[in-house]
């Protein structure tokens, strides 16, 4: 019933304070709304909060039934196990991997370049391994690191290609009426790294 009497009283408001100037409008409005709308919708509570009374639920977990419900019974553990490995063995040309290197995340496959805005260490010829994997996966299945894959279970080989230099990249500002201005060419270094293999060796329940 307030709802449907305020809005009609806005109506009516807004029929007769065109009229008005802005601060006799405002003053129409609060004069109508006080008389028509109950108190109790223009004041807020500032009494403190009791923390006392609030009872926050006791929840008793139980972490072996939750790590029983999260882990696959053995014999569908089993059955996932083997099938990830047959298609391994099938599609061994095929894996995907995400590589973390130098600040950088790269979604890669054997024969891709990648460039690295950095000269990394190993000189230009040298064959590298790509330590940090967070995934390989390939059509039908993906393992994922937390954050890593372990070392015995993925490797990645990739070769320098070339360590040289960014075009010229230009930073200009300018503050207008200031008399400011600020131009600045530089370059970044880059290295170029072939991805060559993409190795994932058989997977165990321990890997």
């Amino acid at each position: 019933m307030a709802a449907s009497i305020s809005r009609c009283a806005l109506l009516q408001v807004c029929r007769f304070s065109s009229q008005f100037t802005r601060f006799q409008t405002k003053q129409f409005h609060y004069g109508i709304l006080n008389r028509i709308l109950p108190s109790r919708l223009f004041t807020t509570s500032c009494a403190k909060l009791d923390r006392s009374a609030i009872t926050v639920p006791s929840v008793n977990l139980d972490l072996e039934d939750v790590e029983r419900r999260l882990t696959l019974p053995e014999r569908r553990r089993d059955a996932v196990v083997s099938k990830v490995n047959a298609d391994i063995q099938v599609n061994a040309s095929r894996l995907f991997a995400v590589v973390y290197i130098h600040r950088q995340q790269f979604k890669i496959t054997a024969g891709d370049l990648i460039q690295i805005i950095d000269h990394i260490e190993a000189d230009v010829g040298d064959k590298i391994r790509l330590e940090k994997v967070l995934m390989v996966g390939g059509d039908n299945f993906s393992l994922i690191g937390r954050p890593l894959l372990s070392r015995d279970l993925v490797e990645v080989w990739a070769t320098v290609i070339e360590k040289t230099e960014t075009p010229t990249k230009i930073f200009f500002q300018k503050k207008r009426r200031k008399g400011f201005r600020r131009w600045v060419e530089y370059k970044d270094n880059l290295s170029v790294l072939r991805i060559n293999t993409i190795n994932v060796t058989t997977v165990t329940e321990d890997n």
